[in-house]
């Protein structure tokens, strides 16, 4: 064997090596130009540069879909989801207690309708399409 023949030969030898012991388990991944056209996923998380969660996309309790955001300290800050009872969806915000401080989404009658709340966490305000009505905690 020649002196610049190990170079190659034995590189690739225990490259085979590896391959052959990883078997079927090794996660392949390769670095594409573009976007997928389509992802499957039953939750997909985004995290930031420190790996903390800022945006979650999953199912909610009714089996609707729902987009939950959140801020650097992991506290929730707004939501977006269907409705439980399957009649539209609803878009909550809330404080930094977590709260929920407003709400858009769907009355009774199926009109568009919005609630604000106060720091106790009591309905202060609701607007929906009969005109708004101010509610003394």
């Amino acid at each position: 064997m020649k002196k610049f023949e190990r170079f190659v030969i034995y590189p690739m030898l225990f490259i085979a090596l590896f391959f052959s012991f990883a078997g079927g388990d090794l996660q392949q991944t390769t670095a594409q130009q573009g976007a997928e056209e389509h992802i499957i996923a039953k939750r997909i998380t985004v995290i930031n540069d420190d790996y903390e969660s800022i945006i979650q996309l999953g199912n909610n309790s009714s089996d609707g879909g729902i987009i939950s955001v959140y801020d650097e300290d992991e506290k929730k800050v707004a939501i977006i989801s269907s409705t439980i009872n399957g009649i539209g969806g609803s878009i909550n915000v809330f404080n930094k207690f977590e709260e929920s401080v407003g709400t858009f989404g769907i009355a009774k009658n199926n009109s568009g309708a919005l609630w604000v709340k106060n720091k106790s966490n009591d309905k202060i305000g609701v607007c929906t399409y009969e005109g708004y009505k101010y509610i003394k905690p």
